[in-house]
């Protein structure tokens, strides 16, 4: 789907009054196909994002609580009526929009590596996990994909035509190595809120030095020391997977100083890191495969390739970072 939704029914439909000029194409995400678009109107400008299927209403109220304790973050918007995700049309196709005041800045490039800056960013992950969380409905569990699976859908994908057929018959022994270890997070720990998330492109850098954490569209409740054994690193390792143990300190130290809630870390901290790229491996799959969505072959392809089963030597010098911060 490449066209646009018109920006005065946008506006309309929100509530937002006259418009400046039509939506301007911004980025298209991973986990976004259809784009990020930029609305310009009486108020100042707005972000526009609009999805194939209805957004996760658990997301949508973790949000919204998120935002009214006071994290820095984009204000989300609602029609006159209430809606945060109303549907609209584009075209013959139906899909819902979501609008945010725009938040002036630019995003941290992917293998940010600076301690001054994962502190920070370490900072703001405490800010989130403080939030009491609101009362939703509980996450249906999911259930990691078999080798079954993943066979059935290299087929299909040979079916298809599509470039990653080999490649996911290639990754099945490391897949399966995923699925074991996700099994060994644990299941009786208090969870706190989380954007679930926290990768540079998501983290603004305001004018005024602050930070902004954007894209919520996967926030959920987690494990804190999952989110931290996972996100020190994923701040602290350049392109080549070496660790900053400067940054890894910093973020640890400034979560703990804002009030995060850390255990003591283990080696089964970073297993929910594995069901996480698990399903992000199947829904690039499954989104491949559906003839009704647009896909990244392309994507899944890289994910696939670039699989490697969990290193439990790399992972338990890795708690021993985190235990030393």
């Amino acid at each position: 789907m490449s066209a646009a939704p018109d920006a005065v029914v946008l506006a309309g439909l929100f509530g937002l009054g006259r418009v400046r000029g039509p939506l301007a194409f911004v980025a298209r995400g991973q986990s976004n196909p259809l784009g990020v678009w930029r609305l310009h109107g009486e108020g100042g400008r707005c972000a526009v994002k609009w999805y194939a299927r209805r957004p996760d209403a658990r997301a949508l109220r973790i949000e919204i609580a998120a935002f009214e304790a006071g994290v820095p973050m984009a204000r989300p918007l609602a029609t006159p009526d209430g809606a945060y995700a109303p549907p609209i049309r584009i075209g013959r196709n139906e899909v819902f929009a979501r609008i945010w005041e725009w938040v002036e800045g630019d995003a941290f490039e992917w293998h940010t590596v600076e301690p001054s800056v994962s502190g920070r960013v370490g900072g703001l992950m405490a800010a989130v996990h403080r939030v009491t969380p609101p009362a939703v409905a509980p996450e249906p569990p999911s259930a990691a994909p078999t080798k079954s699976d993943w066979r059935h859908w290299a087929e299909r994908a040979q079916q298809c035509a599509l470039p990653w057929a080999r490649a996911a018959l290639r990754a099945l022994p490391a897949l399966n190595a995923h699925a074991a270890f996700a099994r060994e997070a644990r299941a009786d720990m208090p969870l706190v809120l989380s954007q679930r998330d926290y990768h540079p492109p998501n983290v603004i850098a305001q004018p005024d030095g602050s930070l902004a954490l954007i894209d919520w569209d996967a926030a959920g409740l987690a494990d804190a020391n999952a989110d931290v054994a996972q996100y020190a690193f994923v701040w602290a390792s350049d392109e080549d997977g070496a660790v900053d143990t400067d940054a890894v300190r910093a973020f640890v130290a400034a979560y703990r100083d804002a009030g995060g809630r850390l255990r003591q870390p283990a080696v089964r901290d970073f297993a929910p890191a594995s069901a996480s790229l698990l399903q992000w491996i199947a829904q690039n799959i499954l989104r491949d495969l559906d003839d009704a969505v647009a896909g990244d072959p392309e994507l899944t392809l890289a994910l696939l390739e670039g699989v490697r089963a969990p290193d439990r030597t790399e992972l338990a010098r890795r708690v021993t970072l985190l235990r030393a911060a």
